[in-house]
């Protein structure tokens, strides 16, 4: 009896012991997951999260992620226990989503779900930067430091944009999001200032500005600055109108502006601070008298309000130098020559009526000598040139001309011959010079070469054109001759005049006119179709502008061509591609016929056919200056509009200006020479490709 109840007992237990190890085996679900990864996301962006889960089992576990809804997600692959999940979802609109996230061991065992992270999709800005942090007094001059960040709800960078206080401002280079700006600002003035800060993102958007921290700003200076007026020169002319007033100015710390006055009373003040020069225009052209003198003053005041001055004198003149009339008012014909003759620098050119040619004092205007043709009533009517002491000059007598530059006597002409012999009184045109060498247009539809002698002219070759020659011809590098021609052709031709080079046809049945070459071979010229061309050197079309108007007569600065056309438009034009750098309308009504000048102090001066002188910045067309010259004359010249008389000629154009070494511009007038003070730091550009008709003051022509 005993024995069975042990069995019993033993059966018992054992079923408890099995009982036991069966619960001890049991399945525990995994851990509610840890959810982690931005929140924030653009439309159309891909939002990423992960999840982590641990399961007490050790077994793989799988993540359902409720992007929108649990019905509409899916179970990931299984992941080893621990090992993070990520799972993406593409929002297309902006709105909220609570997410939330379970997991599941391979036994089916699952976690509860995750709590609810708001997930939002929309357009955010940066969130707002933290008070900025720094020293809250400091010291003029010194470079002051504070620091700041902001948070992207995007993760990404942001820019810290610090104001510094009265509207000065400054954005320093990207940092990660939540990370530390470190901005720096020089203060130059006391007071307090209060310092605030705002964030940017990638893409624009810009937070609230932050609270401001305020800063105390002493100043200890004691130094005044320095000043000095640095234009117009002290003692020097000025002309009426514009009169620009240059200080230049230095301190310590900082110039905080510049007070300009005239004869005592207050005129104008430059106060941009920090700048090495300041700067005035004085246009109150009634209180300009000509001749009078004026005190300028230029007073400089640093931050502390230290200060310091410099005075010059200048004296105020008109426009224009001097004009000069013959007793006949007859007008003036050719273009005019400028040079030394060896005692003084004269001008020359032809009038017309009274049949001389003359030479005129650039100082004065006072007539010196003068020449005429061989017999009476006769008219030189080319345009001259100088070289080897020789100005060199047609006549509508038939003959060319060589008259010394000292006295115009006449040292040789060609043919001398009767007028009734001399090629049946055939003009010539305007000349070009390679050393002793002359080639010159003839009425006769050809080019001719001379050679100088000294006391006779040779005639060496002659190359028939079948065409007019238009305008002068132009010497290249190497000795080649160009020329245009009114059947719309620009010609080179060897040196020697044996045959052409290459021929370009530019127009149809046109005039060619003006042709200038660069330092690099292209030439330059203008047709009467309002169409300016760049031929290469081998003879092929570079480029071709169209203009509003017909553009003779370029001229080639150091980066741009300038050229006015009969609509009276000045042109800069880059000589590279033949793109319009600026284009101004100066004249209604009268245009312009002939070449700009270029002067070394970037000015460019043109002058339109009612003897207006214009003078503009090479840099983007500002109008400086205008000088009407004719309203220099008794009774103001001739009505506007009205043609200067004009004989029968090879080269039917206007009369070119000239520009003196001291600057003065040289405008041959209708019924005047002129000369129009100019500025002593622009004479003719010396380092300019091609910067007047027919290139230099003599008129050579020449490369």
């Amino acid at each position: 009896m005993k024995c069975a109840r042990l069995r019993a007992e033993l059966v018992l237990a054992f079923a408890l012991v099995l009982l036991s190890a069966a619960a001890c085996k049991r399945n525990h679900p995994p851990s509610v997951p840890d959810v982690t990864g931005r929140l924030a996301y653009r439309p159309g962006d891909t939002a990423r999260l992960s999840a982590t889960s641990t399961d007490e089992d050790d077994d793989s576990l799988s993540y359902l992620f409720a992007w929108v809804d649990s019905a509409s997600s899916v179970w990931s692959p299984n992941y080893a226990n621990g090992v993070p999940a990520s799972a993406s979802h593409l929002y297309a609109s902006p709105d909220s989503h609570a997410v939330r996230v379970r997991a599941k061991d391979t036994k089916g065992a699952e976690s509860d779900w995750s709590a609810a992270e708001t997930l939002r999709v929309g357009i955010f800005v940066p969130g707002t930067p933290a008070l900025p942090e720094g020293p809250s007094s400091w010291e003029t001059a010194d470079t002051y430091r504070c620091s700041t960040h902001a948070t992207s709800p995007y993760g990404e960078a942001v820019r810290i944009e610090y104001d510094w206080g009265r509207a000065e401002c400054d954005t320093f280079p990207p940092v990660p999001s939540d990370s530390p700006c470190i901005g720096t600002h020089v203060y130059y003035y006391p007071g307090t200032y209060y310092i605030a800060a705002r964030a940017r993102d990638t893409t624009g958007l810009v937070s609230a500005w932050s609270d401001s921290r305020a800063v105390t700003v002493v100043c200890h200076d004691s130094t005044p600055p320095a000043v000095s007026i640095v234009c117009p020169a002290d003692s020097s002319q000025v002309r009426e109108g514009l009169v620009e007033i240059r200080a230049a100015a230095a301190d310590d710390q900082i110039v905080a502006r510049v007070e300009f006055t005239i004869d005592g009373i207050p005129a104008g003040t430059d106060s941009v601070a920090g700048k090495d020069t300041f700067s005035y225009g004085w246009t109150d052209t009634p209180a300009q008298v000509i001749g009078r003198s004026y005190m300028m003053v230029a007073t400089a005041f640093d931050a502390a309000g230290n200060q310091a001055l410099d005075t010059i004198s200048i004296t105020i003149i008109g426009h224009m130098r001097w004009c000069w009339q013959n007793p006949n008012e007859g007008s003036m014909q050719t273009s005019a020559i400028v040079a030394d003759d060896g005692a003084e620098e004269v001008v020359m050119s032809y009038c017309w009526e009274d049949f001389n040619f003359y030479s005129v004092r650039a100082g004065n205007g006072a007539v010196k000598c003068t020449a005429a043709t061989r017999y009476p009533y006769y008219d030189f009517t080319g345009h001259p040139g100088l070289a080897n002491g020789h100005i060199i000059v047609g006549g509508n007598d038939g003959e060319l001309y060589a008259l010394t530059l000292g006295s115009l006597q006449k040292a040789w002409q060609w043919p001398d011959k009767s007028p009734e012999d001399s090629l049946t009184c055939i003009e010539w045109g305007a000349p070009a010079f390679n050393g002793a060498d002359i080639y010159i247009g003839h009425d006769d539809e050809s080019l001719y070469k001379f050679t100088d002698a000294g006391s006779r002219g040779i005639r060496v070759a002659a190359y028939g054109v079948a065409a007019s020659v238009v305008d002068a011809p132009v010497i290249g590098a190497d000795g080649s001759v160009y020329f245009g021609s009114d059947s719309g052709y620009l010609v080179k031709i060897d040196a020697n005049l044996t045959a052409p080079v290459w021929r370009v046809h530019l127009t149809r049945d046109g005039e060619v006119y003006g042709p200038i070459i660069g330092d690099d071979g292209t030439v330059y010229c203008g047709t009467d179709t309002c169409r300016l061309h760049a031929v290469n050197p081998n003879g092929t079309v570079k480029w071709t502008a169209t203009l509003d108007g017909v553009g003779m007569r370029p001229a080639l600065g150091r980066s741009a061509l300038f050229v006015g056309t009969d609509l009276g438009t000045a042109y800069s034009i880059d000589p590279r591609t033949g793109s319009i750098n600026w284009q101004k309308s100066l004249v209604h009504g009268s245009g312009f016929y002939t070449t700009p000048i270029v002067a070394a102090n970037d000015y460019v001066y043109v002058s339109d056919y009612d003897d207006v002188l214009y003078c503009l910045s090479q840099a983007d067309g500002t109008l400086i200056w205008v000088c009407d010259c004719e309203s220099y004359l008794p009774g103001g010249g001739r009505s506007r509009g009205m043609r200067r008389p004009r004989p029968m000629q090879l080269t039917e154009y206007d009369p070119n200006p000239s520009i003196t070494s001291t600057g003065d511009i040289i405008v041959v007038g209708y019924n005047a020479l002129y000369c129009v003070n100019g500025h002593k730091d622009g004479p003719l550009d010396g380092t300019a490709a091609w910067p007047k008709w027919q290139k230099d003051r003599s008129n050579t022509g020449k490369r």
